[in-house]
């Protein structure tokens, strides 16, 4: 039914109207142009073993990866520190120091 009355919405639009009003709504979402990487984690024990790292140009999110819903987002600004070798990437979210 909610497709049917979308589709009305666009009946009388061209294909191109279509999908920038497609574009225009996608826009929105906090995982828009992102790249996704399965990751583990190791220290925040509220947030599965494993979970989804969205990457894009405003920072990056972490979502559960059986449910989709968003564990956490954080813009590039927050990452306090990080590094990687050939198997693993390491990264620092907030202050590193606690007072």
């Amino acid at each position: 039914k909610a497709i049917m009355t979308a589709y009305s919405k666009y009946a009388e639009k061209t294909i191109d109207e279509t999908k920038v009003a497609f574009l225009k709504y996608i826009f929105r979402w906090p995982t828009f142009g992102s790249a996704f990487f399965e990751v583990r984690q190791t220290s925040e024990p509220t947030f599965p073993d494993i979970v989804l790292i969205a990457i894009n140009r405003v920072g990056f999110t972490l979502l559960n990866p059986k449910t989709k819903d968003i564990l956490a987002t954080h813009p590039f600004n927050k990452i306090a520190s990080w590094c990687s070798g050939s198997t693993y990437f390491h990264m620092t979210v907030g202050n590193l120091v606690r007072g």
